[in-house]
């Protein structure tokens, strides 16, 4: 991922959060091998930015080296939910929404 994506996201993500009136998204990086500081503080962006709109950013698919390289490059996502798997981002997120199957 490099900053032009890293921006486009950022874009997509707020026109998304405002045309759907999400309460909650998922933002999955589990494709992401590599992260520069230019894209960790997107990444740090595109989380603040969505919970400035009232919606909740749950980041998913957090590989050990990714992890690594964000402790290693200070980036403070403060509050931000993560989880190692989509499916645990959308157990959390029907959670979150009080939505139960049974």
């Amino acid at each position: 991922m490099d900053s032009q994506r890293a921006d486009a996201v950022l874009e997509a993500t707020l026109e998304g959060i405002t045309a759907s009136k999400a309460e909650v998204f998922i933002l999955d990086i589990s494709g992401v091998t590599e992260m520069d500081t230019q894209v960790a503080g997107y990444l740090a962006k595109v989380a603040k930015a969505s919970q400035l709109m009232g919606c909740e950013c749950l980041i998913s698919g957090v590989s050990p080296v990714v992890a690594h390289s964000l402790v290693d490059l200070g980036v403070n996502l403060g509050d931000v939910r993560t989880t190692a798997t989509m499916k645990d981002a959308l157990a959390r997120a029907f959670k979150l929404l009080g939505i139960r199957f049974s």
